[in-house]
């Protein structure tokens, strides 16, 4: 049994975000529920909890950390003054500070975040991926690269959480590609990233640990009852919306058909991306597997929603780990990662 902590759940001051933005909207919905859900389990697992939300003001939130004295942060904070990209210095100021947390350090977000260094790393160790290209915001749309084959995805390269993907993000043609690439750049004002759409099942794969890191069970993405003439693509509204989730039949569950040797590939594939991509405590991997077996990564996911009931805690809870065992997890975790980080007392004393 984990000792009793004195625990921060850091998060976003989530009331600063846009509120007449429907994307912020949802977001500040799940943060909010992801804060209590943690909070409210510790708790009642005899931790003691409180909640830092992160402001604008970088001198109240430096001294606010150096002022924390408790054993660990539990670090759930998405962005810094509502912006995603910010969130790799969020954990770097976290390592200045010299605080135990939670999640990814900052090499792995930044890796995670930017979907075209992702791609490169898993190519140098032998992982598939959708064919690519980036298309860079302030210069004109380029004649897409000739072995870039349609239907192609356009998405945002530096959001997570299905951001600016929606039915329209599939395109077929050079007419709709440039027109997409263009709403990437003006509307999310970010680079855009064009990839082959992978025809196959989709599925997302957790995994929890550090050095001994394990994968759990599988859980797939149920397109079977959407309408034949929309693309199947987790879009924002898939994963954000329930009302249009269940109006379009999207659910996710634990697939029963995967041959052994299949759920051993799609295993692998998860745990060498998780150690590639440098994550660490709990991740998750978005995967397309082909008719054919073979197994795509699409994103992977540092620090993902873990309200509970939702898909990693339920792929947990699938192999036998309570909600309040995946959070201690997460804590014991983090923690054997700091004391092999300590080094040795250089007087022999133990002081």
């Amino acid at each position: 049994m984990m000792k009793k902590l004195n625990v921060t759940v850091l998060t976003n001051a989530t009331r600063e975000m846009a509120p007449d933005d429907p994307k912020s909207i949802e977001i500040i919905k799940a943060s909010e529920e992801v804060e209590h859900d943690i909070t409210k389990t510790l708790e009642k697992c005899g931790h003691h909890v409180r909640v830092l939300g992160i402001k604008e003001d970088v001198k109240n939130f430096f001294n606010g950390l150096l002022d924390c004295k408790d054993d660990i942060i539990f670090n759930v904070c998405e962005s810094f003054r509502n912006d995603s990209m910010l969130e790799m210095h969020v954990a770097a100021v976290l390592e200045l500070v010299g605080l135990k947390y939670t999640g990814c350090g900052p090499t792995g977000l930044l890796f995670a975040q930017d979907k075209g260094i992702t791609k490169k790393i898993l190519a140098y160790h032998g992982i598939k991926f959708p064919a690519f290209a980036i298309y860079p915001k302030g210069k004109p749309v380029e004649v897409r690269p000739s072995d870039l084959r349609f239907p192609l995805i356009v998405k945002p390269l530096h959001e997570d959480s299905s951001i600016g993907i929606s039915g329209n993000s599939l395109v077929k043609n050079d007419e709709t590609l440039k027109e997409r690439v263009e709403f990437v750049h003006e509307k999310l004002s970010q680079d855009a990233l064009v990839e082959e759409y992978i025809e196959g099942r989709e599925f997302y794969v957790g995994v929890l640990g550090f050095e001994d890191a394990q994968v759990l069970p599988i859980i797939e993405m149920d397109f079977s009852n959407f309408p034949k003439d929309r693309p199947k693509i987790a879009s924002f509204k898939a994963k954000w919306d329930p009302k249009y989730r269940e109006e379009k039949g999207i659910k996710s569950f634990f697939p029963k058909d995967l041959p052994g040797d299949l759920i051993s590939k799609i295993s692998e594939v998860a745990l060498t991306s998780f150690k590639a991509l440098q994550l660490r405590d709990y991740a998750r991997l978005d995967l397309r597997v082909t008719p054919d077996h073979e197994v795509y990564v699409l994103e992977a996911n540092p620090n993902p929603y873990i309200a509970e009931g939702e898909d990693l805690p339920e792929a947990a809870a699938k192999a036998g780990i309570s909600y309040s065992d995946f959070l201690e997890l997460i804590l014991d975790s983090a923690l054997k990662r700091h004391r092999k980080n300590i080094p040795p007392p250089k007087n022999g004393s133990g002081v």
